[in-house]
């Protein structure tokens, strides 16, 4: 990886004293190599420098005012970056030897504590001058440094899953590190950032994929084609459902479809949203497929425009014909909501009635809300009230501009014997954005100004 600008600042006495962290690593030349022998001192760097013997890995911790992790590699070079900054920057240098071989202290190295002795690259600790802690740190400073590398090792590694960085985590791997053993579920990880790269190089590494989040997390993001991957990976696909009734249903319906079509099994029940208009293909697929029979599935199919399945739907719960305001509530409601005219007719010929309240709305200032004109003019054809207020006082035209209709919904109103008013023009300016200007001539016009 390229350098990066923002070199590290060397660390604050009191934000180094705060912390107190030591950790010799005695980097010793021809005694303690990268490969767990002798390293000769005639190595190389990338540069073509003599290398210095080093053991690959995190090897230092310093405190200043942002925390800061230090890593060397096997080829000669270490990184160093910052854990809680917005970007996070990363650099990567060489370490360098004198004429005698000896690594070269860089300047980052040295004012973090680091010193050269008889060949040796030291970290030296500090401790934080109270009472009982310098002991106490003397006697655990091996397992304390450890935990601390443990958990800085880990962020590193959930950063460079994050962020797609397949080359860090290729280098991390040959430096030691197994993302199976850091503690963190790299694979839901890698989903939830929709990292399919770094999926696939995780599973070919021996990553346990049923036993992550990773389908979990791709349903989370309502990702069809990234729970697809997964699933193709060999995730089981009758354990993709995180068991909480409560989170079901979230997912979307494209995520739901692609499950149903995969030959997911439901058992007794199918998670309730999954039945209604915001589910259009789902819900298709069930009645399609006659996995699961609901009346309020009508919702779904009427919001898909599925004509030859609102018949299905009916024939599997005679009693929905029987019941005029089902009718329009399961099923009116979500055509006009979803702009499906032609299962709007259907219903209608099916004995759904128009002139009708579901909630507040009536049946016009839901149509125009929705702003489909080629609804809300068979509405008016079929002689729905362009004046007659629903449950909140408000008229088609009061809906037509909180909505901020186009021009051909107000028109269609217009030509039916919609009342304007000298109050609809201050709505106007205040609610309408895309469509003012043109709207608001119209009404003028119609007022006569």
């Amino acid at each position: 990886m390229g350098n990066r600008s923002n070199s590290p600042r060397p660390p604050s006495p009191h934000a180094a004293l705060a912390l107190g962290v030591v950790f010799a690593a005695a980097l010793c030349l021809g005694s303690c190599g990268g490969n767990g022998g002798s390293a000769a001192p005639g190595g190389t760097t990338p540069s073509g420098a003599a290398s210095p013997s080093v053991d690959p890995g995190i090897l230092g911790l310093w405190i200043d005012d942002r925390a800061r992790l230090l890593q060397i590699f096997p080829d000669g070079t270490y990184a160093t970056f910052a854990m809680n900054t917005a970007d996070e920057e990363l650099r990567r240098q060489e370490i360098t030897v004198n004429e005698r071989g000896e690594p070269v202290m860089p300047s980052v190295l040295r004012d973090a504590g680091w010193v050269v002795e008889d060949g040796k690259l030291t970290a030296w600790r500090l401790v934080q001058k109270k009472e009982g802690l310098e002991r106490v740190a003397a006697r655990s400073y091996r397992h304390l440094a450890a935990e601390e590398w443990r958990h800085y090792r880990q962020t590193a590694a959930v950063r460079f899953v994050r962020h797609g960085d397949l080359d860090e985590i290729v280098a991390a791997e040959a430096s030691g590190i197994d993302f199976a053993q850091l503690g963190f579920d790299a694979l839901a990880v890698a989903a939830e950032h929709g990292r399919r790269e770094i999926l696939d190089h995780l599973v070919d590494r021996g990553l346990d994929l049923a036993a992550s989040g990773a389908a979990a997390a791709a349903m989370a993001r309502g990702d069809a084609a990234l729970l697809a991957h997964v699933l193709d990976l060999g995730f089981p696909l009758q354990q993709v459902l995180p068991t909480a009734e409560a989170d079901r249903g979230s997912y979307g319906d494209d995520v739901w479809a692609l499950l149903i079509e995969r030959g997911y099994r439901f058992g007794d029940a199918v998670p309730v949203p999954v039945l209604g208009a915001s589910h259009p293909r789902a819900g298709s697929l069930l009645v399609e497929r006659g996995i699961y029979t609901d009346r309020r599935l009508l919702s779904a199919v009427a919001a898909a425009g599925r004509t030859d399945l609102i018949d299905k739907v009916l024939a599997d719960h005679p009693m929905l014909a029987e019941r005029p305001d089902l009718l329009y509530s399961t099923g009116v409601v979500a055509a006009i909501e979803t702009g499906q005219l032609t299962a709007l007719e259907k219903l209608v010929a099916l004995g759904a009635p128009l002139d009708q309240r579901f909630g507040q709305q009536s049946t016009l200032t839901r149509a125009v809300a929705a702003g489909h004109t080629d609804v809300v003019g068979y509405l008016l054809a079929a002689g729905l009230d362009p004046n007659q207020a629903d449950g909140r006082n408000r008229t088609p035209l009061d809906a037509a501009i909180a909505a901020d209709c186009a021009p051909a919904v107000f028109e269609l109103l217009f030509e039916k014997g919609a009342e304007p008013a000298a109050r609809h023009l201050v709505a106007i300016d205040r609610a309408m954005k895309v469509n003012q200007a043109t709207v608001k001539a119209l009404f003028e016009q119609r007022l006569g100004r």
